[in-house]
C-alpha cells in the first residue's frame, strides 16, 4: 500500500483514488451512490455521454484503465489492464424504453489481444487478430433501477496486451498504452 492512503491531504483532493486499488476495488461498487461516490470529482470521468440520440446512455469510469471517450463514441481500455465502469440509462419524460441488449464492438490494434468483458455477472472472451473488429452481445437483465430514473449495469473489459501507436505509425504522436477499443451501444 502506497503512502498516499495515510495522508489526509492526498486523500482530501483526490477522494477517487481509494477505490481503484487494493481492498476497495475487490468490493461491488455501492449502486444506490451512484451520484455521491468519490469518483464523481473527476467530472471528465462521469456522466460521459455515449450512444446515439434515440439510444442516449452515460459511462461511470470507476478507474484508470478506461480513456476518455474518441470522437467516434469509443474508447481505448489500457493494454494489459482491466477496466470497469457503469452504463447507465437514463429515461426521459416517463417514456419507458427499457434496454435489451448491451453490443460491444472491440477492435485490436497492431497486435492481436484476448478481451474479456462482462455484464452483471455474464463473461464472454474472444481472440482478436491484430486490425481486427468483432462484436459481442450481452442480453441485460434488469439491473439497478436507480432513482427511479435510470438503470445501470457494472461492465468490465480487459485485454492481455499493449501497445503504444508511436512505435508502430511514424505520424502518431498518441503514447499512451493502448489494449483495445471499445465501442458500447445499447439497443432497445
Amino acid at each position: 500500500m502506497t503512502n498516499f492512503h495515510f495522508n489526509p491531504f492526498y486523500s482530501s483532493f483526490y477522494p477517487a483514488e481509494h477505490a481503484k486499488a487494493g481492498p476497495l476495488r475487490w468490493l461491488p461498487v455501492e449502486m444506490t451512490l451512484i451520484n455521491d461516490l468519490p469518483i464523481n470529482t473527476r467530472l471528465d470521468r462521469v456522466r460521459v455521454p455515449f450512444g446515439p440520440e434515440h439510444a442516449r446512455f452515460q459511462i461511470y469510469f470507476l478507474d484508470d484503465n478506461g480513456f476518455d471517450r474518441e470522437e467516434d463514441k469509443s474508447f481505448w481500455v489500457k493494454g494489459e489492464s482491466r477496466a470497469e465502469f457503469l452504463v447507465k440509462a437514463q429515461y426521459l419524460e416517463g417514456i419507458d424504453r427499457p434496454m435489451r441488449r448491451l453490443v460491444l464492438s472491440l477492435t485490436a490494434g497492431p497486435l492481436a489481444t484476448r478481451v474479456d468483458a462482462s455484464v452483471g455477472g455474464r463473461r464472454q472472451r474472444i481472440d482478436l487478430p491484430a486490425g481486427s473488429t468483432q462484436q459481442i452481445s450481452f442480453n441485460l437483465d434488469r439491473g439497478f433501477w436507480y432513482q427511479a430514473r435510470a438503470t445501470v449495469w457494472v461492465v468490465a473489459v480487459s485485454s492481455s496486451a499493449g501497445f503504444v501507436p508511436i512505435f508502430h505509425d511514424a505520424s502518431s504522436t498518441d503514447t499512451r498504452f493502448l489494449g483495445v477499443r471499445v465501442k458500447p451501444t445499447l439497443v432497445q
